[in-house]
């Protein structure tokens, strides 16, 4: 069981973090200083299309030369345990940003792609309950024709974490009932096989999410 294959290529983990420690981190983004920048396509800022804007705030991009900042700090320890839970090292972090898309029309699907070209894992903490499937599709390659076949989808739920294989295309909706979509987009370098943590319960497999064979963790 690990990251590299397709349809089993992906763990998610509801109720990742403390329940006062998201609701802080989310009290610091909604209603403090931190200044979110508009993009005019929030999957690929050259590509203009109506209603695939959004807005983004830059944590790290260590291709970019940019580093957490001190006001950034409480921070850390959504990263120390995304690195203890699957045998990353802060060398592995690459980047991580926090995303918002705002209610749109029903059904606003965002602009397939991959975050980056080297090999990595692609991660996403949501911030808030909302709606808007992330969708996974089986590609690894651009297709210029724009079609793609989905693999896997799933809903945003306020701390739930996705972690997945960073070569396949993704992308995710806007939401329609609910005024925005916030969540924490992470990479880390690609050169480890992921084994999902051990749940604290054990899982009945028969009744669980369907979480690409590796069952769900609550």
């Amino acid at each position: 069981m690990n990251l590299d294959k397709p349809n089993k290529g992906y763990v998610v983990i509801d109720d990742f973090l403390d329940e006062f420690y998201i609701d802080y981190v989310r009290n610091n983004i909604e209603h403090g200083s931190i200044q979110w920048w508009y993009n005019r396509n929030i999957s690929k800022g050259h590509e203009v299309t109506p209603w695939l804007h959004g807005f983004s705030y830059g944590i790290l991009d260590k291709k970019r030369g940019q580093y957490m900042e001190d006001k950034q700090s409480y921070l850390i320890p959504i990263f120390l345990k995304i690195q203890y839970l699957f045998g990353f090292t802060g060398e592995d972090f690459l980047r991580a940003r926090f995303d918002m898309t705002v209610r749109s029309p029903v059904g606003t699907k965002h602009t397939p792609h991959i975050d980056m070209l080297d090999p990595h894992y692609a991660g996403i903490l949501y911030m808030n309950d909302s709606d808007g499937d992330t969708v996974i599709f089986k590609e690894t390659k651009e297709q210029l024709d724009g079609n793609y076949e989905p693999i896997y989808s799933l809903s945003p739920k306020k701390n739930r974490l996705l972690l997945f294989d960073g070569s396949y295309y993704h992308t995710g909706h806007s939401p329609s009932n609910h005024n925005n979509r916030i969540l924490l987009n992470f990479n880390y370098r690609k050169h480890v096989s992921i084994e999902p943590p051990e749940p604290s319960t054990p899982i009945d497999l028969d009744n669980s999410v369907d979480t690409g064979g590796w069952g769900s963790y609550s």
